[in-house]
Protein backbone atom coordinates (compact mmCIF):
# COMPACT_ATOMS: atom_id res chain seq x y z
CA UNK A 1 0.00 0.00 0.00
CA UNK A 2 2.85 2.26 0.45
CA UNK A 3 4.54 1.48 -2.52
CA UNK A 4 1.14 2.22 -4.31
CA UNK A 5 0.80 5.93 -2.61
CA UNK A 6 4.58 6.74 -3.01
CA UNK A 7 4.12 5.47 -7.05
CA UNK A 8 1.22 7.69 -7.06
CA UNK A 9 2.61 10.23 -5.45
CA UNK A 10 5.86 10.53 -7.37
CA UNK A 11 4.34 10.36 -10.70
CA UNK A 12 1.88 12.97 -9.43
CA UNK A 13 4.64 14.85 -8.45
CA UNK A 14 6.71 14.61 -11.75
CA UNK A 15 3.66 15.38 -13.61
CA UNK A 16 3.12 18.37 -12.00
CA UNK A 17 6.42 19.58 -12.23
CA UNK A 18 6.59 18.84 -15.93
CA UNK A 19 2.92 20.03 -17.16
CA UNK A 20 1.53 22.26 -13.44
CA UNK A 21 1.74 25.41 -14.94
CA UNK A 22 -1.71 25.95 -17.39
CA UNK A 23 0.00 28.48 -19.31
CA UNK A 24 3.15 25.93 -20.10
CA UNK A 25 0.08 23.16 -20.81
CA UNK A 26 -1.80 25.94 -23.36
CA UNK A 27 1.90 26.21 -25.46
CA UNK A 28 3.00 22.95 -26.05
CA UNK A 29 1.66 19.17 -26.87
CA UNK A 30 3.07 17.25 -24.17
CA UNK A 31 3.32 14.27 -26.82
CA UNK A 32 5.44 16.46 -29.08
CA UNK A 33 7.65 17.37 -26.65
CA UNK A 34 8.03 13.47 -25.09
CA UNK A 35 8.37 12.20 -28.47
CA UNK A 36 10.81 15.11 -29.61
CA UNK A 37 12.99 14.29 -26.41
CA UNK A 38 12.98 10.75 -27.21
CA UNK A 39 15.93 10.39 -30.43
CA UNK A 40 17.49 13.50 -32.08
CA UNK A 41 15.31 12.54 -34.98
CA UNK A 42 12.25 11.92 -32.94
CA UNK A 43 10.70 8.74 -31.99
CA UNK A 44 7.31 6.66 -31.09
CA UNK A 45 6.18 7.02 -27.67
CA UNK A 46 4.61 3.60 -25.97
CA UNK A 47 1.14 2.86 -25.47
CA UNK A 48 2.35 3.42 -22.05
CA UNK A 49 3.70 6.84 -22.44
CA UNK A 50 0.90 7.66 -24.29
CA UNK A 51 -2.19 6.91 -22.02
CA UNK A 52 0.04 8.87 -18.74
CA UNK A 53 0.11 12.07 -21.42
CA UNK A 54 -3.24 11.69 -22.32
CA UNK A 55 -4.97 10.84 -18.73
CA UNK A 56 -7.21 13.12 -16.82
CA UNK A 57 -6.29 14.80 -13.70
CA UNK A 58 -7.67 12.55 -10.84
CA UNK A 59 -9.64 14.02 -8.15
CA UNK A 60 -9.04 13.83 -4.37
CA UNK A 61 -11.57 14.17 -1.58
CA UNK A 62 -11.33 15.51 2.06
CA UNK A 63 -10.96 11.35 2.87
CA UNK A 64 -8.08 10.48 0.42
CA UNK A 65 -6.33 13.69 2.32
CA UNK A 66 -6.99 12.12 5.56
CA UNK A 67 -5.53 8.38 4.61
CA UNK A 68 -2.69 10.35 2.94
CA UNK A 69 -1.79 12.34 6.42
CA UNK A 70 -2.14 9.68 8.37
CA UNK A 71 0.29 7.08 6.51
CA UNK A 72 2.55 9.79 7.23
CA UNK A 73 2.82 11.61 3.96
CA UNK A 74 4.97 14.75 3.85
CA UNK A 75 2.72 18.31 3.44
CA UNK A 76 4.41 19.48 0.93
CA UNK A 77 3.74 16.17 -1.07
CA UNK A 78 0.04 16.32 -0.46
CA UNK A 79 0.14 19.70 -1.32
CA UNK A 80 1.56 18.85 -4.79
CA UNK A 81 -1.41 15.98 -5.25
CA UNK A 82 -3.96 18.21 -4.65
CA UNK A 83 -2.28 20.93 -7.27
CA UNK A 84 -1.70 18.30 -9.52
CA UNK A 85 -6.00 17.24 -9.14
CA UNK A 86 -9.10 18.23 -9.38
CA UNK A 87 -10.72 19.93 -6.76
CA UNK A 88 -13.52 17.78 -4.94
CA UNK A 89 -13.24 18.91 -1.54
CA UNK A 90 -15.93 19.80 1.51
CA UNK A 91 -14.92 22.55 2.65
CA UNK A 92 -17.61 23.45 4.96
CA UNK A 93 -16.50 24.31 9.03
CA UNK A 94 -17.07 20.98 10.10
CA UNK A 95 -15.45 19.32 7.40
CA UNK A 96 -12.42 21.72 7.97
CA UNK A 97 -12.92 21.14 11.91
CA UNK A 98 -12.38 16.86 10.60
CA UNK A 99 -9.76 17.22 9.02
CA UNK A 100 -7.77 19.25 11.85
CA UNK A 101 -8.69 16.58 14.33
CA UNK A 102 -7.41 13.86 12.19
CA UNK A 103 -3.90 15.56 11.90
CA UNK A 104 -3.75 17.14 8.71
CA UNK A 105 -1.34 20.29 8.60
CA UNK A 106 -2.97 23.99 7.95
CA UNK A 107 -0.72 24.37 4.91
CA UNK A 108 -2.82 21.61 3.28
CA UNK A 109 -5.92 22.68 4.29
CA UNK A 110 -5.36 26.09 2.92
CA UNK A 111 -3.82 24.84 -0.58
CA UNK A 112 -7.62 22.78 -0.39
CA UNK A 113 -9.31 25.67 -0.23
CA UNK A 114 -7.22 27.73 -2.73
CA UNK A 115 -7.49 24.72 -5.30
CA UNK A 116 -11.64 24.80 -4.80
CA UNK A 117 -11.92 28.64 -5.21
CA UNK A 118 -9.04 29.56 -7.81
CA UNK A 119 -7.10 31.45 -5.49
CA UNK A 120 -3.85 29.45 -5.92
CA UNK A 121 -1.36 31.51 -4.10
Amino acid sequence: MLMLLLLVGLISGLSYLVWGSAWVRQLVDPVQVLTQSRAPGGGQLSAFEEMMVRRPKSTLSNPNIVELSKAGVRSEVIIRLIRASNADYDLRANAIIELKRAGVDESVILTMIDQSYGTNR
